[in-house]
């Protein structure tokens, strides 16, 4: 088990929840220096890494990203997967908030 999550049996992959999760680990992992034990313990813990992000840097994981990452760091496999969910969240926030009726 690596940081909450069990390898895949041979010859399948990981599903998108699981690669989500691990994206979320390599963030902290790689650029906030959250070792595994520290990670399932407190970020995990703490509720996800939006959570963490927010309570430890006082910023969105949006800001963190954008801000805060190289456009080569950007680029990163597991990273851009978070953009991804990112950009999805946003997308479907504006599509929710527009669809509501007065």
């Amino acid at each position: 088990m690596w940081a909450g999550l069990t390898p895949p049996k041979k010859a399948t992959y990981f599903s998108c929840d699981e690669l989500e999760a691990l994206a979320d680990f390599y963030i902290a992992y790689k650029f906030l220096r959250v070792q595994q034990n520290a990670y399932i313990d407190c970020v995990l813990g703490m509720g996800g890494l939006k959570k963490y992000i927010a309570s430890v840097r006082r910023m969105s994981l949006r800001q963190f990203v954008t801000e805060f990452l190289t456009k080569d760091e950007k680029a990163h496999f597991l990273v851009q997967i978070l953009v991804d969910k990112l950009e999805e969240e946003i997308e479907d926030d504006e599509f929710n908030f527009g669809g509501t009726a007065a």
